[in-house]
């Protein structure tokens, strides 16, 4: 299946930006050259709590995540397109890719 990616190549990293004296953070999510692809942030309009570094973690995985999920649809290439586990997995790639 390897489509040429359309993103910021992996892998990816958090970096807590800042902290402010309410405890809230802000959290970075990095390219391989150490430069921000995208952030995470307390909600600052409503003070509610998001999960900021849960967030950005989970953002910074989604390359390997990406690449593990094209490794499992290539492995299962033959299997019934009906199964969940191919559809679901398809589905999510193709989201990822945005097609």
């Amino acid at each position: 299946m390897n489509i040429p990616a359309k993103h910021t190549p992996g892998p990816w990293s958090v970096w807590k930006k800042s902290l402010d004296p309410a405890g809230r953070e802000d959290w970075a999510i990095l390219s391989s050259e150490n430069r921000i692809i995208a952030e995470a942030f307390w909600k600052v309009e409503t003070d509610e709590y998001m999960p900021a570094e849960a967030n950005a973690r989970l953002i910074a995985a989604a390359p390997e995540l990406l690449e593990a999920l094209e490794a499992m649809a290539e492995w299962h290439e033959d299997s019934a397109d009906d199964e969940p586990l191919i559809i679901a997995t398809r589905a999510a790639i193709a989201k990822a890719r945005g097609t």
